[in-house]
């Protein structure tokens, strides 16, 4: 079984050193037919016809050489009762050469209408250039792949490089520019971007080819001044039951402009907010449960112009710890704090369940609120005000969920 990197190594040394070819070909029609699933086809889309062509070349030269090439030609299919063809989707062509080190590879290209990548290097070391066009990939893929909804744009620029040390260690690093970003749903406003910088690192342990473990691993997004960064907090095993992974996050940058980031992605209509962010959080995180261990989110000179309200405040703050588990559809406030100059609140053990029979809330709420900052919400800016609010207000709400009944209970 071929199933890593060493196991291609060995498969490669493995190859006699003969002159030597061998051909094959795939019917893509066929594939589909078997793995409509797996390759997450539209269930309108149906493959016609269309060839999977590879070639594996040895020369008995010295040192011994190898040449690869995997071609996919003449796809057609009809989606939707609309016919139409891709006639070169993809082409991976490889040059590899033997070493007392292992394969080396002299070079390595994969070209499509979308994406060029090319690479050299060995199993120890080497690197990888990457370019690719966002449009003319939701274009062509989108015609097998259910991107409905969706919308991309933009270039691609990118290169990786690796290094292999002697103590089972993989050390890999890299950079991808987006330049003309843009990514859109239907019925929000697109997030576009003038050039967007991803920078990723990470070490790994590998034993036998196979990565075992993840000793560290890092994420940074930069636009303009604004910046997001993502952190590995302790190794986590890469295969099997890894459990979850410790993660740090930290933002920073301007509100007004990290709100278009999230539309394509959350319904948050054309809502105008403004101010200066920071955002420091711990999770641990699985494809089934984020336990938020500690949210520290402040935002200066906030402002925000929604119903009717002109809020301005100073500072606003907010520090919480909270989980979100997607088998039990529920989300648990365990206790979060918001603070600001007009109102503060303070949640505690609230639960938010979402059954397919309707939401269910409980917990415990306490808040306050200066009255006479509410009433300068609720002025127009640049008008003198029709009536003052003096004052201030405290309260309690407490729910509780039981018998699929929510009782409700306040003071104040």
């Amino acid at each position: 079984d071929i199933t890593s990197m060493a196991d291609w190594a060995k498969f490669v040394s493995q190859v006699p050193a003969v002159d030597l070819k061998v051909d094959g070909r795939v019917d893509l029609a066929k594939l589909t037919k078997m793995l409509p699933a797996t390759l997450n086809l539209r269930e309108t889309t149906q493959v016609k016809s269309g060839l999977l062509n590879l070639s594996l070349e040895s020369k008995a030269a010295n040192p011994p050489r190898l040449a690869a090439r995997l071609e996919a030609t003449d796809l057609a299919a009809v989606e939707n009762g609309q016919e139409f063809t891709w006639e070169k989707p993809i082409l991976v062509t490889a040059n590899l050469r033997r070493s007392p080190d292992g394969p080396v590879i002299d070079e390595l290209t994969c070209r499509s209408s979308f994406l060029d990548v090319s690479a050299k290097g060995t199993l120890s070391q080497g690197t990888a250039v990457i370019r690719g066009d966002l449009r003319q990939l939701a274009a062509d893929a989108g015609r097998f792949i259910d991107l409905t909804g969706y919308q991309m744009a933009g270039r691609v620029d990118g290169n990786i490089r690796w290094q292999h040390s002697q103590d089972d260690q993989v050390a890999a690093d890299g950079q991808l520019k987006l330049n003309g970003f843009e990514l859109s749903s239907s019925g929000q406003q697109p997030w576009r971007e003038k050039e967007l910088t991803l920078d990723l690192a990470g070490t790994a342990d590998v034993k036998g080819g196979r990565i075992n473990r993840i000793l560290s691993a890092s994420l940074q997004v930069h636009s303009g001044s604004d910046e997001l960064r993502t952190d590995l907090l302790q190794p986590v095993v890469a295969a099997g039951d890894a459990g979850p992974w410790p993660l740090g996050l930290k933002a920073r940058g301007n509100l007004a402009t990290w709100l278009p980031r999230l539309r394509p992605f959350v319904p948050l209509g054309d809502r105008q907010l403004a101010g200066v962010l920071s955002l420091d959080a711990t999770a641990r995180v699985s494809s089934q449960k984020v336990d938020a261990e500690s949210v520290k989110l402040q935002i200066d000179q906030f402002q925000s112009r929604e119903w009717d309200l002109a809020i301005d405040e100073p500072t606003v703050r907010l520090d919480g710890k909270a989980t979100w588990d997607a088998a039990q559809g529920r989300v648990t406030a365990q206790d979060v704090t918001m603070t600001s100059s007009t109102v503060a609140f303070r949640a505690q053990q609230v639960v938010l369940q979402l059954p397919a029979a309707g939401p269910a809330v409980s917990g415990k709420l306490t808040y306050r609120a200066d009255l006479g900052r509410v009433g300068q919400w609720l002025q127009t800016p640049g008008q003198a005000a029709d009536q003052q609010l003096t004052g201030a207000v405290t309260g309690t709400l407490e729910a509780t969920h039981e018998a699929g009944v929510t009782q409700v209970s306040w003071t104040s």
